[in-house]
């Protein structure tokens, strides 16, 4: 698994230092970043993720192909918001 950490650019905001999982299929965001984005409305769902220090993670909801910048790369990922 190979990560990232660089300045990661969606729409008009930018997170420096942003941590991103390569080929990740899904990535979990906090709701405070979706609130801060002019993104559309999250589509429910009802997924709880274990995270590797065995605590959960219970979706708000889920984004599908978020367009996203790294450095001059842009790909396109899936967040799920918590």
């Amino acid at each position: 698994m190979r990560l990232l950490s660089h300045v990661l650019i969606i729409g008009n905001a930018s997170f420096k230092r942003a941590l991103c999982v390569v080929h990740a299929s899904i990535n979990v965001t906090p709701k405070h970043i979706y609130d801060s984005l002019s993104l559309e409305p999250l589509i429910k769902t009802i997924i709880v993720i274990q995270l590797a220090d065995y605590s959960f993670v219970y979706s708000l909801g889920v984004i599908e192909d978020v367009l996203v910048k790294i450095d001059s790369l842009v790909i396109s990922y899936n967040f799920l918001y918590s």
